[in-house]
């Protein structure tokens, strides 16, 4: 495992090459759930190693039953595309071993996907250190008409019911980051925080029947409950109230306190919140979801020690490895798309040309 570079490749098949507890920290955005193409390949999910795959197009998923082929953990298919009365367009998957081809994020099925989302984390919190920290940054997607999601694309499944996964009324907010938040609890993650990125810039909204988002959450998870923090700092907001901050029953900045002691002064300011209003940083050679730099400030500062290495698995156009290096850490990545990989070198590049590793290959393949 080299650091300072991006590899090269699916992302869940990397992770299995690096080292047991070799990161300290991981800030990532992984696709979301039916929200758009990234343009490459799907890969093989979930089913049986050694099958010799027959892909069919199939619409409706049911778990397995015992009875089935697959294991008991996958699901397999229980209405064929020649059904007139199923809407939406069908996807690939293996009528042997119940396996599904195609990209993370454009899953039939949004449990699917959580699913595949958390596999991958297994493999990230087997990389991080004890003390490692993992920040995640996951938005929400409405279900369209006869849509995956609000963006088009096949009807994504809601409930379960009876052993087949029904669908959800159009118009319903999937709720995408809570489920992929238990999910990881329940694979023995810690959920320290949730933290509110509100995007005073946010793109408008042409919907009429509800509020405009403007925030997208982030998930502070540890591997353990021991792990490695450095206290962040905002400035002190003297809230306008009768009982205000005060220290020792003393004015304190003019407003005049009773007894007790509510706020202790801290010349570093107070104990950072949980919003965190940060406008939206428009990169117009980036694919369109991008990372703004003040977003990830936070999380490596917080979460990685100085000469600590960030990992982000989804790199995209480099925005981690680039605040990484700003910082004093090291970064690697992994992007399935090359595209994306020369973008976020050349953002990087004027930092690494400062150092030896300029002059080798930047790229690793897997």
């Amino acid at each position: 495992m080299e650091v300072n570079k991006i590899y090269l490749g699916n992302t869940l098949d990397v992770l299995k090459t690096f080292p047991d507890e070799s990161i300290n920290c991981c800030v990532t955005s992984p696709p979301y759930w039916a929200l758009r193409d990234y343009g490459t390949d799907g890969v093989i999910w979930d089913g049986e190693p050694d099958c010799e795959h027959e892909w069919e197009e199939i619409d409706v998923l049911r778990k397995a039953t015992p009875g089935d082929k697959p294991s008991p953990n996958s699901k397999v298919a229980i209405h064929r595309t020649n059904n007139e009365n199923r809407p939406g367009k069908p996807t690939n998957f293996c009528n042997k071993c119940g396996a599904w081809k195609g990209q993370l994020g454009l899953e039939p099925d949004f449990n699917l996907y959580i699913k595949h989302l958390c596999d991958i984390f297994d493999e990230v919190k087997r990389v991080l250190r004890k003390d490692g920290t993992c920040w995640v940054n996951l938005g929400d997607t409405y279900r369209g008409n006869n849509s995956r999601g609000s963006n088009g694309g096949r009807a994504g499944f809601g409930n379960e019911r009876e052993g087949v996964f029904v669908r959800f009324e159009s118009k319903n907010l999937c709720n995408i980051p809570a489920r992929f938040s238990i999910e990881m609890q329940n694979r023995g993650w810690i959920m320290r925080n949730k933290i509110i990125w509100h995007k005073p810039n946010c793109m408008p909204s042409s919907v009429t029947d509800r509020f405009t988002v403007d925030f997208e959450e982030i998930f502070f998870f540890t591997k353990n409950k021991k792990y490695w923090f450095e206290q962040q700092f905002e400035d002190l907001q003297i809230p306008n109230r009768p009982q205000g901050d005060y220290v020792g029953g003393k004015k304190y900045q003019g407003i005049t306190c009773g007894d007790k002691s509510i706020y202790k002064k801290n010349e570093n300011g107070r104990n950072k919140r949980t919003v965190w209003k940060i406008p939206t940083q428009p990169f117009p050679e980036a694919h369109f979801a991008v990372f703004p730099e003040k977003l990830v400030e936070t999380p490596i500062k917080a979460g990685c020690p100085k000469d600590g290495i960030v990992l982000d698995p989804f790199m995209g156009s480099g925005t981690v490895a680039l605040k990484a290096l700003k910082e004093n850490r090291n970064f690697i990545g992994i992007e399935i798309n090359p595209d994306y990989i020369d973008m976020a070198y050349n953002r990087i590049r004027p930092l690494l040309s400062q150092s030896k590793l300029f002059e080798e290959e930047l790229i690793c393949r897997v």
